[in-house]
C-alpha cells in the first residue's frame, strides 16, 4: 500500500494489482477498535423478560389455588396472588437474566468509530494473522 497527494494505493485480497482509491471519493471512514460481547445488555433484556413472564405465570397459578376459589376468602386470595406473582416473577428475573447473560456473551459485535475526514490522523493498516503492519497518514 503507497499513498499520493490524490490516492490511496490499497491491495486487497484476490487482485494482483493495487487498487487506487481517490482521496475525494471517501464519504466515510470507520475504524474498527475492537470486539465486544453483549452480556449486559443481554442480562438487561432477560431479567426484563424473565420478570414480566414470571409475574404472569405466577399470578396465573395463584388464581387457581383453593383461596381465591373460596367465596369469602378475598384477603387470603389477594395476599397469595401477590406473593406468587411477584415471586415467581424474581424467580423469572434471575433465571432470564441468567440466560440472557449467556446469550449476550455469545453474541460478538465490532465497535466502529466514525474518524473526521477532515481531521490529520494517523492510521495503521494491519493484516490478520501473522504480517506487517502498514501505517497511514492523511
Amino acid at each position: 500500500m503507497h499513498q499520493d497527494a490524490d490516492s490511496v494505493w490499497l491491495r486487497l485480497a484476490g487482485r494482483a494489482a493495487p487498487v487506487a482509491v481517490a482521496r475525494g471519493a471517501v464519504a466515510r471512514l470507520e475504524i474498527d477498535r475492537h470486539q465486544k460481547r453483549e452480556v449486559l445488555k443481554g442480562a438487561g433484556v432477560g431479567v426484563g423478560v424473565g420478570l414480566i413472564g414470571g409475574f404472569v405465570f405466577g399470578a396465573l397459578r395463584a388464581g387457581q389455588s383453593r383461596s381465591c376459589a373460596t367465596p369469602g376468602a378475598f384477603d387470603v386470595c389477594y395476599v397469595e396472588w401477590y406473593g406468587r406473582a411477584f415471586r415467581d416473577g424474581v424467580i423469572g428475573g434471575a433465571i432470564g437474566g441468567v440466560l440472557g447473560a449467556a446469550l449476550g456473551y455469545a453474541v460478538k459485535t465490532n465497535d466502529w468509530q466514525v474518524v473526521p475526514l477532515g481531521e490529520a490522523r494517523h492510521l495503521s493498516l494491519a493484516p490478520r494473522g501473522a504480517g506487517v503492519a502498514i501505517s497511514l497518514t492523511f
